[in-house]
């Protein structure tokens, strides 16, 4: 099972085995650490079959009880699932959103702790909003700042992204608004992100 989660929103997929192998959607909510999901199966018939769950966060894994609708008969059960763990660590690199040049964010473990750094050329620019949550991480960067003002260039303005890493692969949505007007109809929207790792 994979989540995301957006504020107090949770969606993300799940994949299920066994000798009836299912797949589909889960959507959920999470307050504090409380958090409720259920599980659709898009092919199975509506109201028949329904799996629901409701527990709590805490670090790597989530831990309460598992319920099993099918066709009338509901079974619940204790349930605890574990995060897998991931090294995000290293160099990562993606077409610039204002210009035909790769940037890259390069993230390095200190003190038991992720850091960012932004690179766009041989410009390093530490990113202070990035948070790693386990499977991943978010950040928020105002690019070209200064350290007593602004520079406002074509390259200038909000960069926010957030990415998880699903199946060894780092993926997640990337915006950048920029402060003059956008040049694009698409600027400043969420788009799919894939950076790629940087062999050192």
């Amino acid at each position: 099972m994979v989540l995301h989660q957006r504020l107090s929103n949770v969606s993300g997929k799940f994949e299920l085995d066994g000798p009836s192998p299912m797949a589909g959607h889960v959507g959920g909510e999470l307050w504090g650490d409380h958090v409720r999901c259920w599980l659709s199966h898009p092919q199975g018939p509506h109201g028949r079959f329904e799996v629901r769950f409701d527990g709590h966060v805490r670090d790597d894994t989530m831990a309460g009880t598992l319920g099993v609708a099918d066709q009338g008969r509901i079974e619940e059960r204790p349930w605890e699932a574990r995060r897998d763990q991931v090294d995000l660590t290293g160099t990562w690199k993606w077409p610039c959103a204002s210009g035909p040049r790769p940037v890259r964010l390069r993230i390095k473990r200190w003190n038991d702790q992720l850091t960012a750094t932004y690179l766009d050329g041989g410009r390093e620019t530490p990113v202070a909003d990035f948070y790693d949550f386990g499977g991943g991480f978010y950040l928020t960067l105002l690019v070209g700042r200064k350290a007593h003002g602004m520079v406002v260039t074509e390259d200038a303005g909000w960069l926010i992204g957030c990415a998880v890493v699903e199946d060894g692969i780092l993926t997640g949505t990337v915006e950048f608004h920029p402060y003059d007007a956008p040049s694009e109809p698409r600027s400043g929207r969420p788009q799919p992100w894939t950076p790629q790792r940087v062999i050192e």
